[in-house]
């Protein structure tokens, strides 16, 4: 693997005393954003790296994402890792044990109408995620803003329900309920991840605010892309990112991380 022209904006403490519990977003982090999501499959490489990790990491290696779990195993078939799906809605634990948000079926009904009217008027893509949303308009750019305005509307409507997400290209709506904050928590709460610091890489806004776990345990929070603000801890694209984590691998090899 070639090394990239850019250079990560921290250094992460190592040493045989080392324990990290590592965290890592799919889209935009670990993979290369892709303009048709529902396509992106992990590579060969990449599924290597993450069984790599895994060993180095002890299993103490969990997904954050947007996307469903059923999503997420698809991508990174045939592994089936610890992750939060939906922003949080969904958690599959390390023991395998899926839960997820109990969702108000008859509120979920009438955004899931209301949106499909929107699709059809607004000419947008409707992606139903069973307990959430997102409407893409990377093929109608120019109906972002009416989009928005609907998709905020519903969400109103929703009487707190669900809440809307504003991604590039992707608005979203997802239960209120979720929080990458909250399944980060309860990642952390597992003896798996017990005693150890969060290192964590993501892009998504919303999966940025599990950030918030890393202060919480002396851990690293990086944000992938150049949106970051900054005074956080960057690496400029998902390529970069998963340099970073094949050096970590090397350095586990060293006894340096475990």
């Amino acid at each position: 693997m070639s090394r990239p022209s850019t250079t990560a904006t921290f250094s992460l403490p190592l040493g045989p005393e080392s324990r990290w519990g590592l965290f890592l977003d799919l889209d935009g982090s670990l993979l290369d954003e892709c303009s048709r999501p529902e396509r992106v499959v992990a590579g060969t490489e990449v599924i290597r790296l993450l069984g790599a990790l895994q060993q180095t990491f002890n299993g103490a290696l969990a997904i954050i994402s947007g996307r469903p779990v059923r999503d997420i195993d698809r991508i990174l078939y045939p592994l089936r890792l610890p992750c939060a799906g939906l922003h949080g809605a969904e958690r599959r634990s390390c023991d395998g044990t899926l839960t997820r948000l109990d969702v108000d079926q008859s509120a979920l009904a009438q955004v899931r109408a209301a949106l499909n009217v929107i699709s059809v008027k607004r000419c947008v893509e409707l992606e139903d995620k069973e307990l959430g949303f997102a409407i893409h308009l990377r093929s109608t750019p120019e109906n972002v803003e009416a989009a928005e305005d609907s998709v905020t509307q519903v969400a109103e409507r929703s009487r707190g329900a669900f809440r809307v997400l504003r991604g590039r290209k992707v608005i979203e709506l997802i239960p209120n309920a979720a929080s990458t904050l909250r399944a980060a928590r309860a990642f952390m709460e597992e003896s798996v991840f017990s005693r150890r610091r969060p290192l964590m890489f993501a892009h998504h806004h919303a999966d940025v605010n599990a950030f918030e776990v890393a202060r919480e345990r002396n851990g690293v929070a990086v944000a992938v892309g150049d949106a970051a603000p900054p005074t956080m801890h960057r690496v400029a694209s998902p390529r970069e990112c998963r340099f970073l984590l094949s050096e970590l691998v090397n350095l586990g090899h060293l006894g340096l991380v475990a």
